[in-house]
């Protein structure tokens, strides 16, 4: 056998493997992320939320404003 046929053979043994680590990887159980955002439920809290960053934003703001006065 020559050198080049080993070389040869040794990238397809090593591609048999790799094919084979791949097929064993565990598939992940977790939840798309873009379930949760495209779900109407999630969107009414995260408007929720965005409205009280809002109105603290506002509310600090005055606050601050109005104290060095």
């Amino acid at each position: 056998m020559t050198e080049q046929e080993m070389t040869e053979q040794d990238a397809a043994q090593q591609e048999v493997v790799e094919q084979k680590l791949v097929e064993q990887e565990p598939k992940p159980k977790s939840i798309d992320g873009r379930v949760l955002l495209e779900n109407e439920p999630t969107r009414q809290v995260l408007g929720a939320i965005e409205s009280v960053t809002d109105t603290l934003n506002v509310l600090s703001f005055g606050i601050f404003a109005g104290s060095r006065t």
